[in-house]
């Protein structure tokens, strides 16, 4: 039903009744005189709550009730509000109606004063614990400081929601930190970037050539290329892309920005280096910690780990029955004989098998081995694979609520911590990983296929340790013959060549199927959803938890956010018998039990990481404080996890069937379809359809256009992530890298 608007409205009152809440909406019944109006406002009340709300009436699902738009709470109450206040709200730990009628009665108009300036006061005259005093001033004061805030706040055009983030994080300054330097909101804050804060500022009367706006633009612009992966932008490409942010366009634009630029650097906000080729600018933070794992891999300790022979690794090997490669056994090798080594390899080259073979090697030498993998699913395989526990490179390092157990002043203790998928980790993880090594007692093991995507965050750490003359690499570059033709189809893409479908019987499954009529976007989404409700059963696959459509894009026809509708549609009406409408540009997906759904953001609260895949079981509640909420119950990895309904925590959820190639790294599913076609055109190229294919762990199906397929095999992009640890590998040491690569110890094979 549309909703109706009426003429502004303002009501005081007290919340009788939460029909829901959560950290970002409410919706209840607010006490007004002898009325009762029902209410809706994105911001958490609770029951008892004395609040004055503005907004406007209007009629919806429910009938009539007041949208909020202001909301504000009433702390100056006569005795009786006051005790009743106190007695009733589940904040205020340890105050009954008892006490809550004593300290209105002897405090009344001056209980604010007296809470703030003698607590102990109040505590004495009702015999409050320590703790409880703590809770009542705490609360009592966050509301008080929200309360007079938030008018102020308000005239800036910012909603509840923000502004109860600015208070969250800076209390009773946030006026005075936004008035002083409205910019230094940026990422502090969740969700306040430079735009949002600039609009902000601008409301405020700051000017367009004011020094502090100048100098957040061109953090913001430094900060924009670390979201794309990059290190360090040219100084002459900064300076004009913070011109045509900050649209200067007056005659001393060219100095202002110069100027900021070197106040920025003296900050110690960024770092400035010079050449005579280019002048590089990147973040300081970043700079610091790429130099950290410069001046580690060039500064190895001279002494060796205790030799481990060869007769000795062979006869290991002969005893755990291991058939290795040539390859294979030199990997080993260097690994037990280098402080820090590094093992590459395509799809199929044989990296999994030795690593088991590392692992059980150090094993019956009674040696402590780690393993680790940035991604959850990572290192679930490599646990499988390899028959020793393996974790996530956070877990491994005890990492919680922004605090590392592990780092250099308590490193962990092992002889030796292998990690694979390090394609996939950027240089912040890297470098909080080699922090918690100490490397006089700890060999590291890198493992990795440079063949795929790089990671999200800044930095390409595999790549660039490929350039590093510091470190053994050893490249396990044939395909052995037990791969397979899903193994060996995969490999071929990098070479240029895309295999067909591969021979077999027709209605049994076979590993690699190319699909390439559908020109039409159309009907490629018309085809999925054929291929999903009535092939891929017969084909021994479950298409809720066997199969993942990956994608490049989010957005677009083709796009995830778009076949996640149209999939989700399907499959509730196949395994639900429910019925969902049609797919609308202006469609919004709503989670429902038996929904495939991704964890978008790392959230160490409920132990859940990002990429974490699960199935929504349906409703439940949430008890927090005294304080019930719906949430939704969501299964992953066997644990169920409640998640309040409403709140950042939900939106950090997404609909999972179909989902982008990069996010999928370093997962593998039973059945991968990947969409390829021309609709992607300038995104294809080799290294994202070689991702996708290698997400399949026993049939890839490859989905689209040929004119798509074509443009992905024999499109080679050059990998032009800007970072130091690429600047400081001059050409002599890559050479020197990749002649001591090529070279085995000529020594007998296993």
């Amino acid at each position: 039903m549309a909703k109706r608007a009426s003429a502004a409205l303002t009501v005081s009152g007290e919340v009788v009744w939460v029909f829901y809440s959560s950290p970002s909406f409410s919706a209840g019944l607010l006490q007004s005189g002898t009325e009762r109006l029902r209410f809706s406002v994105k911001a958490p009340v609770r029951e008892h709550d004395h609040v004055t709300m503005t907004g406007r009436m209007v009629t919806g699902k429910y009938g009539p009730q007041l949208e909020v738009s202001e909301l504000r709470y009433q702390l100056e109450l006569d005795a009786q509000g006051l005790a009743r206040y106190l007695a009733v709200n589940p904040a205020f730990h340890g105050i009954g109606p008892v006490k809550a009628e004593q300290i209105a009665v002897m405090f009344g108009t001056e209980f604010d004063r007296v809470l703030r300036e003698e607590p102990q006061r109040i505590a004495d005259a009702v015999k409050l614990s320590g703790d409880d005093l703590d809770t009542l001033q705490r609360e009592w004061t966050a509301r008080s400081t929200m309360n007079a805030l938030s008018s102020r706040l308000a005239a800036y055009g910012l909603t509840h929601h923000q502004m109860t983030k600015l208070i969250e994080r800076f209390g009773g300054s946030a006026m005075t930190m936004i008035e002083h330097d409205p910019y230094a909101m940026c990422d502090l804050v969740d969700g306040f970037g430079f735009a949002r804060v600039d609009e902000i500022a601008i409301k405020m009367g700051v000017a367009k050539e004011d020094p502090r706006r100048i100098a957040a633009g061109i953090t913001d612009v430094v900060t924009r290329e670390t979201e794309q992966g990059h290190c360090w932008i040219s100084r002459e490409e900064l300076l004009r892309k913070a011109e045509e942010k900050l649209t200067l366009d007056d005659l001393d634009a060219d100095e202002r920005l110069q100027a900021a630029l070197l106040e920025e650097v003296h900050a110690t906000h960024l770092v400035m280096v010079e050449d005579n080729a280019i002048t590089r600018v990147g973040l300081t933070s970043l700079y610091q910690r790429e130099r950290d794992l410069y001046e580690m891999f060039r500064g190895l300790p001279d002494e060796k780990p205790a030799t481990f022979h060869v007769g000795t690794l062979d006869s290991l090997l002969e005893l755990l029955d291991y058939s290795l490669t040539k390859a294979q056994h030199t990997a080993v090798y260097r690994a037990l004989n280098s402080r820090i080594s590094l093992i590459t390899g395509a799809a199929g080259s044989g990296k999994s098998y030795t690593i088991a073979a590392l692992c059980d090697v150090m094993k019956e030498r009674n040696r402590r081995v780690l393993l680790a993998a940035p991604t959850g699913k990572a290192a679930k395989r490599m646990e499988e694979l390899s028959g020793t526990r393996a974790a996530t490179i956070h877990r491994l390092l005890g990492y919680k609520r922004g605090e590392w157990e592990y780092h250099a002043g308590h490193p962990l203790v092992a002889d030796m911590v292998i990690l694979d998928e390090m394609s996939m980790a950027d240089i912040n993880l890297a470098w909080h990983f080699f922090q918690a090594i100490d490397l006089t007692k700890t060999q590291v093991v890198l493992v990795g296929d440079p063949n795929q995507l790089p990671p999200v965050g800044p930095g390409n750490l595999l790549r660039d340790a490929l350039q590093c003359a510091y470190l053994p690499v050893l490249q396990l570059e044939q395909v052995i013959r037990q791969a397979g033709p899903l193994k060996e189809n995969s490999s071929a893409i990098l070479r240029g060549t895309l295999a067909p479908t591969t021979p077999g019987t027709p209605g049994v499954v076979r590993p690699w199927y190319v699909i390439d009529g559908l020109t039409d976007p159309e009907r490629v989404v018309e085809a999925l959803i054929k291929l999903i409700e009535e092939k891929i059963v017969s084909l021994g696959f479950h298409p809720l938890h066997d199969v993942q459509v990956l994608t490049p894009y989010r957005k677009g026809p083709l796009g995830v956010q778009r076949l996640n509708l149209e999939l989700q549609r399907a499959l509730q009406r196949m395994t639900r018998n429910v019925q969902l409408p049609e797919v609308t540009e202006e469609s919004r997906p709503c989670l429902l039990p038996g929904d495939k759904v991704m964890q978008m953001r790392n959230n160490y609260d409920l132990d859940l990481m990002n990429g974490a895949i699960g199935i929504v079981r349906g409703e439940g509640v949430i008890e927090s404080d005294g304080a019930k909420q719906r949430g939704i119950v969501v299964a992953f990895d066997g644990r169920d996890i409640c998640i309040p309904r409403g709140g950042d925590e939900e939106r950090q959820l997404s609909l999972a069937y179909a989902t982008t190639i990069h996010k999928a790294q370093g997962s593998e599913f039973p059945c991968a379809i990947a969409i390829v076609h021309r609709q992607h055109a300038y995104m294809l190229h080799r290294n994202l359809l070689y991702t996708a294919v290698t997400r399949a762990q026993k049939t890839a199906i490859l989905f689209g256009d040929r004119v798509g397929m074509r443009r992905a095999v024999t499109t080679t992009v050059v990998d032009e992530r800007r970072t130091w640890l690429g600047v400081w590998a001059p050409p002599r040491q890559r050479a020197r890298a990749q002649q001591r690569s090529a070279k085995t110890p000529g020594n007998r094979q296993g």
